[in-house]
């Protein structure tokens, strides 16, 4: 009865163990896009696809604590850049985890990083 009774025990915490891990999540880095919108005082950057692939559909909200950079193709000098110098046209790479992607059909989804691709800042 104890040789069963540990037995059961060890089989549960072995069981606990293996729930309490999470798994590694992707993160999905140059999604392509372009800018619809721009919202800064609600934090949001709305974004249509902008080639074949539908990540992000017609129109999908990009929220979340975004961090907006700018890479001068040219010089190759990274910057990091605010909400309110994106403007609707301008080509953004996206970079968003894949749980947040599975969301991406309830057209508002959270956004780890917005790269401007469109070369217009010094």
């Amino acid at each position: 009865m104890k040789r069963r009774y540990l037995l059961f025990c060890l089989l549960f915490l072995f069981l606990l163990a293996g729930c309490g891990k999470k798994k590694d999540e992707v993160l999905h880095m140059g999604l392509n896009a372009i800018v619809l919108d721009v919202d800064p005082k609600g934090n949001t950057v709305t974004v249509a696809d902008a080639d074949e692939k539908t990540v992000f559909g017609t129109s999908c909200i990009l929220t979340g604590e975004l961090e907006v950079v700018y890479c001068d193709f040219e010089t190759q000098v990274l910057k990091v850049i605010s909400l309110q110098d994106l403007v609707p046209g301008d080509a953004v790479t996206v970079n968003v985890y894949d749980s947040e992607l599975k969301k991406a059909e309830t057209g508002r989804i959270q956004a780890q990083q917005i790269q401007l691709m469109t070369q217009r800042m010094q």
